[in-house]
């Protein structure tokens, strides 16, 4: 009986971290502000094939759409931008942009510190295949997008991680 007990306590104890886990992976167990400071983004000259690339950075507010938002390519994303915004008003708090190959921009991260937050995403619209889509973590300071040839690299300015 005791080896049954043991047994089950340590199900229990695994449910638990893997809940906690899952929690973790989508920002924590609460909402909260993104402690963003920069949101730097160079476009090399020849981004996506010489051609202008459009970007969103997404700020998802309602916990119940991390999931399906969080698994969508960018391709996905924005044929469904439209309709996410219209039947979810609120939901997401996005800031969108359209650069040239060559150009750089800082995009201004105070309207994303107004809300808090699940989850961050910023995607991509290459015409390449890919998902193009990068996390952002909302406790790191600011990010750096380098948005290349064929794809993207994302980089923590705080920790020099790459994502």
């Amino acid at each position: 009986m005791r080896a049954a007990l043991t047994g089950a306590v340590r199900c229990a104890w695994l449910a638990a971290a893997c809940l906690l886990a899952g929690c973790s992976m989508f920002g924590g167990t609460k909402a909260v502000k993104p402690d963003w400071k920069t949101l730097h983004v160079i476009t090399a000259p020849d981004a996506n094939n010489n051609s202008p690339l459009a970007i969103d950075v997404v700020l998802i507010t309602e916990r119940a759409l991390v999931d399906g938002v969080s698994a969508l390519t960018a391709a996905q994303y924005f044929a469904a931008r439209d309709d996410m915004r219209r039947s979810q008003p609120g939901a997401l708090v996005v800031q969108s942009l359209e650069l040239v190959p060559g150009q750089s921009f800082e995009i201004d991260p105070k309207p994303f510190r107004a809300k808090k937050g699940w989850a961050a995403l910023m995607f991509a619209n290459y015409g390449t295949p890919g998902a193009h889509r990068y996390r952002l973590q909302l406790g790191s300071r600011g990010y750096l997008l380098q948005l290349n040839a064929h794809d993207a690299r994302l980089t923590d300015t705080e920790t020099g991680t790459a994502h």
